[in-house]
């Protein structure tokens, strides 16, 4: 897959640090967003980041949900054609099935270490 521009929506500040340090060391030619839940949606449509190749994002967010986040981005013309990988705390597998069947790529628990989410971006970015 090839990825140059990478957004992770997260309202947790060093979640979103320790994600750019792990993807800034496997690809760091790619230019890394950040933007929390509510103010995502409205960025990207709104053309105030660049559409990203991929975007990374969390499930439980004060405002607006990652599960809400999903559903307007796979039904806005602009951006349902974005891979969408849940990135959360979570690993039930009902969360799981939620997520594929709202259109998401793939479902990943967030590490606690960096080498652990290191190898999950690698495995992301190498399909």
């Amino acid at each position: 897959m090839i990825v140059n521009r990478v957004l992770l929506i997260d309202d947790d500040k060093d979640d979103a640090q320790f994600f750019k340090e792990a993807l800034v060391d496997l690809k760091p030619l790619a230019e890394f967003f950040w933007l929390d839940g509510c103010e995502a949606v409205g960025h990207i449509l709104g053309n105030k980041v660049p559409l990203p190749d991929i975007i990374f994002l969390d499930v439980n967010m004060p405002t607006l949900s990652g599960w809400d986040c999903l559903k307007t981005l796979k039904q806005t013309l602009e951006t349902m054609h974005v891979p969408v990988i849940m990135y959360t705390t979570t690993s039930r597998e009902s969360e799981r099935q939620i997520a594929k069947k709202l259109g998401a790529m793939d479902f990943v628990t967030k590490p606690n270490d960096y080498q652990s989410l290191s190898q999950i971006l690698s495995s992301i970015f190498n399909r």
